[in-house]
């Protein structure tokens, strides 16, 4: 199976809720559990406490905990999976830190998370959070823009994954990751790569074209090469599988095909010290997460499964 569990980093804010619709669609495909984290900021537990009122730091502290795993079982009562695989954590500590800790390293956890949430601690996802996460993490991440009418409540579908390859075994990393989940999902895979600007599409995932298929590839050299990493999903089990071959700038072009495929994922590799890895905003992969309204599935490359 393609992933174990699902950890999803809350942190109260409906913003931050705008991932649920997607974790509930692959919880239930994939049949996994889902582990819902909260981390609490110990300076604002201090900050709060008042020893002259009778609120001390350890009952403060104590009551943060139970106000947070409250609302997480809140949460876990929407997923619309077996309630029993439903699990919740609050930590206390550095935000990033702990949800490294929580998935534990394991390339077999998705942390899924939306792009931006804010609660009355203040801002704690996505921005420096998430690329600190992504620059040390091998587990695979789910990032999607928040909605401000997130579903409370149900799924938002997920019928096609659009994968950009550049030729490189760099972005050919997230393949096995594609395959598993389009095999226990259904999902229809789209391989994409730029036809007019052999360059552009190494940008996304931070690595360069291979000779072969790079600078020196034709049009129909590069659509055969799609071609064959296409056969090789449906050897796999994969049951349905396009290639495209889009023009245009990478993230322009990716954002088009979320237009014209809405009910889709993008999923792409990145390196671990470049694009995502080195700060989030301003990166090619950074544009399609914010251009694109469907999550983006991203792998450090080199991570192989």
């Amino acid at each position: 199976m393609v992933f174990r569990r699902i950890l999803v980093p809350l942190d109260g804010s409906p913003l931050a809720e705008g991932i649920l619709p997607y974790v509930r669609i692959l919880a239930r495909g994939l049949g996994v559990k889902v582990h819902l984290l909260q981390v609490l900021d110990p300076d604002k537990v201090r900050d709060a406490a008042d020893p002259e009122a009778g609120m001390w730091v350890d009952q403060v502290a104590e009551s943060a905990r139970a106000d947070a795993l409250e609302y997480l079982k809140d949460v876990g009562r929407t997923m619309g999976v077996d309630y029993a695989r439903v699990e919740y954590v609050v930590e206390e500590g550095n935000v990033p830190d702990a949800i490294l800790r929580a998935a534990g390293d394991d390339p077999e956890t998705l942390v899924a998370m939306a792009t931006h949430g804010r609660s009355g601690l203040g801002r704690v996802l996505m921005g420096s959070v998430a690329a600190r996460v992504l620059d040390r993490t091998s587990s695979p991440v789910l990032l999607s823009k928040s909605r401000e009418a997130a579903l409370r409540e149900g799924e938002y579908p997920l019928k096609y994954a659009i994968v950009p390859l550049d030729g490189s075994p760099e972005a050919e990393s997230i393949l096995p990751v594609v395959s598993d989940l389009a095999r226990a999902t259904g999902m229809e895979v789209l391989l994409v790569t730029v036809l007019d600007s052999t360059t552009a599409l190494s940008e996304v995932s931070g690595v360069r074209l291979t000779p072969e298929i790079g600078t020196r590839g034709t049009e129909g050299e590069l659509v055969t090469y799609l071609q064959v990493q296409a056969d090789q999903l449906q050897r796999q089990g994969v049951p349905r599988v396009a290639v495209r071959g889009v023009t245009g700038g990478v993230a322009d072009s990716i954002a088009e095909l979320t237009q014209e495929f809405p009910e889709s994922l993008v999923a792409m590799a990145t390196h671990g010290h470049t694009g995502l890895g080195d700060r989030l905003s301003g990166t090619n992969t950074d544009k399609v997460v914010r251009q694109s309204d469907v999550p983006v599935l991203v792998l450090r490359s080199g991570l192989r499964r």
